[in-house]
């Protein structure tokens, strides 16, 4: 009923990345809501988008994300990458399932030692821009560097090209975390660093 209401929700639905903006401007507790929620879906839905490009990077030896991860990780031509792998954050063990216990690193690139044991693990998470943070439990893994971290997730027995792994890894197994990586895009869905 009110068409100055409406103005600012039909701008929310055309302008979801400015919604918390255009909402504040508008003010009124509905409008917060809906610019949130809007806000939000489009974030989540950007970043799964960049995290599906950036994994087709380095699944590509030629890519720029590629070979600007390799700078950092010479033997990474040697290692299996696999996404969507969950861990328990520093300190915590199987189930750890409570909130807060475990997160989520979309990529982590696997060595194996000369008898099929993981020698350790690289992680590397995908954020919109250089500003977005990683989460508690990824700050937590990115600074216990050189420790190990355990495997929350069920049995991974591929990586992230559909090949079998040599040695699947096992929930409750513990791997040691060599390395963290924040691959970072420009926040238009365009790779632009590591960090």
């Amino acid at each position: 009923a009110d068409p100055e209401l409406f103005r600012y929700y039909n701008d929310i639905v055309k302008e979801p990345l400015n919604a918390l903006d255009i909402a504040k401007e508008g003010g009124g507790t509905l409008l917060d809501k809906v610019s949130r929620s809007a806000f939000f879906r489009e974030i989540t839905e950007a970043g799964n988008v960049f995290e599906a490009k950036i994994l087709g990077e380095l699944l590509d030896k030629t890519s720029p994300t590629y070979k600007k991860l390799e700078e950092l990780v010479p033997d990474l031509s040697e290692r299996k990458v696999l996404s969507q792998v969950q861990f328990c954050i520093p300190g915590k063990s199987t189930p750890c399932n409570e909130a807060g216990e475990y997160f989520i690193a979309d990529f982590v690139f696997v060595k194996y030692d000369s008898r099929n044991r993981i020698n350790d693990i690289i992680v590397a998470d995908s954020k919109l821009s250089q500003n977005t943070n990683l989460t508690g439990g990824q700050e937590l893994a990115q600074k216990g560097i050189g420790n190990n971290l355990v495997i929350r997730s069920t049995i991974i027995s591929q990586d992230a090209n559909k090949v079998d792994l040599v040695t699947p890894l096992q929930s409750g197994a513990s791997v040691k975390n060599s390395a963290f990586y924040k691959v970072y895009g420009d926040g238009k869905g365009n790779f632009s660093g590591i960090e």
